[in-house]
């Protein structure tokens, strides 16, 4: 599980970019943990870099 500061540097954009992504539909919603970060699974990271190219 990746935070999305992570996710972010993995995929090489910016936090803002994917919750751009997230309001647009292009990802779903991440899961939400008890102290309100975004937690992403290891296969968003794929799905972030097929939405850039």
């Amino acid at each position: 599980m990746f935070t999305i500061g992570k996710l972010a540097a993995l995929a090489g954009t910016t936090p803002n970019t994917l919750r751009y992504y997230e309001r647009e539909g292009l990802m779903p919603p991440a899961a939400k943990a008890g102290n309100g970060y975004r937690h992403y699974a290891h296969e968003a990271v794929q799905r972030v870099r097929v939405i850039r190219y």
